[in-house]
């Protein structure tokens, strides 16, 4: 799966989805696109098995607007990668080395 994040431009603001898809994202973005005036471009992806996770992440870490529609700082949206990277090896680190975890999974 994919975590993506889409930029519009709306009153002269940017403002920023945050999501996820199966599909390739260029697909998803086509499919925002029908019925919506303003212009989306895909700003970045992150491809993880864990991405409905650091999605949740992410929507809790950022100003919410409206939605998955979120109002980001120029340093969130270059560090975009780098946090979902971070998140997903958290995830990961939980899922390989933390024994309370295995032991209730296994």
């Amino acid at each position: 799966m994919k975590v993506y994040l889409i930029s519009s431009e709306i009153n002269n603001h940017i403002l920023y989805k945050i999501g996820i898809t199966k599909r390739d994202v260029n697909l998803r973005l086509k499919q925002l696109k029908t019925g919506n005036p303003a212009e989306l471009n895909v700003v970045s992806v992150f491809e993880s098995k864990w991405a409905t996770k650091i999605e949740a992440n992410l929507h809790k870490r950022y100003k919410h607007i409206s939605g998955e529609w979120f109002q980001l700082e120029a340093e969130e949206v270059k560090n975009f990668n780098d946090i979902c990277k971070m998140v997903h090896d958290n995830f990961e680190l939980i899922y390989t080395k933390n024994t309370w975890y295995l032991d209730k999974n296994n």
